[in-house]
């Protein structure tokens, strides 16, 4: 008999190997267990066979669970699939005081997070969303507005103003480390300049930082219209020709419901009327929309204004 212990302790202790390697498989995935030294996966699994999304959607929610806004940020979430991007979506304060400052907070936080993985596996751009935005044009990919890559190393922040100046509801942050510069001085800001009153929090404290040559070279104003128009009941007090302006009209990407009295209200009406009934009114392919011919256009003579610049230089 003692001929046959030798061979079962082996198979028992071949049984007991394998046995762990499954319970350490399951608990770290395979394609991190064998990496190369910069951290990318040496196996040829299906995950690491996906697309990078190139851009993320990013939502702040916090407080009380309310229908509307999670409505609203499903418009959002039905986006982002339809187009490959990812959303992630921030439901608890991450600094103490106002809420508005968990806005940079969760930027910043999404920022380091990819700047932390190889480059081939990053994120490109960050797109913000405040949750009073609805999606009423799912057929628009966001890309659109986003500069080539002879931009790569000049525009990192793509922003919009209103009537009463910078406003970010919406915006585009590349990953790169100047937006985490970007937004680290953002944080900082209150604390370093706590005499400054910053009337509309964060958005008041951005505005003061843009004006520094450091991070306003790197910032571009695009045109309001395509991607915060304003739900024209937040503009009944404004001259017509604001109002033409800053109306959302049908084919635009979003509405943004800030400055509106009843809220809510308003924000159920586009909800039901439009958002979640696809109203091809509305929602209108990307070639028909005004988008397509003033993207190329403005990029082109964006680009054109540079060619001229730099031959006078």
């Amino acid at each position: 008999m003692a001929h046959l212990r030798q061979p079962l302790k082996l198979a028992a202790s071949v049984l007991a190997c394998l046995l762990l390697l499954l319970v350490i498989l399951h608990i770290y995935p395979a394609q991190l267990l064998l990496q190369h030294r910069d951290g990318r996966a040496l196996l040829d699994n299906p995950s690491s066979q996906r697309p990078i999304p190139i851009l993320a959607k990013l939502m702040l929610m916090v407080g009380e669970p309310n229908d509307i806004y999670e409505r609203a940020l499903n418009t959002h979430q039905r986006h982002a699939t339809k187009h490959g991007y990812s959303m992630f979506v921030q439901r608890h304060p991450l600094v103490e005081g106002d809420t508005y400052w968990s806005k940079p907070a969760f930027v910043l936080s999404v920022l380091l997070r990819e700047l932390g993985k190889p480059d081939e596996e990053r994120l490109r751009w960050l797109m913000w969303v405040d949750y009073d935005t609805i999606v009423l044009n799912q057929k628009t990919p966001v890309e659109a507005f986003l500069p080539g890559p002879e931009w790569d190393e000049d525009l990192h922040f793509l922003v919009s103003n209103d009537f009463n100046g910078l406003n970010d509801g919406v915006f585009f942050i590349r990953v790169h480390t100047w937006s985490v510069d970007f937004m680290s001085a953002l944080m900082a800001y209150r604390h370093f300049n706590p005499n400054t009153t910053l009337f509309w929090h964060e958005q008041s404290a951005m505005t003061n930082l843009l004006k520094e040559p450091c991070f306003s070279r790197h910032t571009l104003q695009l045109p309001w219209r395509w991607f915060n128009s304003y739900d024209v009941d937040a503009l009944h007090n404004e001259p017509k020709n604001v109002q033409k302006e800053f109306s959302v009209y049908p084919g635009d990407l979003l509405v943004h419901l800030a400055g509106v009295q009843g809220r809510e209200v308003a924000m159920s009406l586009w909800l039901n009327n439009v958002a979640e009934r696809h109203d091809p009114t509305w929602e209108v392919d990307f070639g028909k929309t005004s988008y397509a011919g003033e993207t190329t256009t403005f990029w082109e003579e964006l680009r054109q204004r540079r060619i001229r610049y730099e031959a006078e230089v």
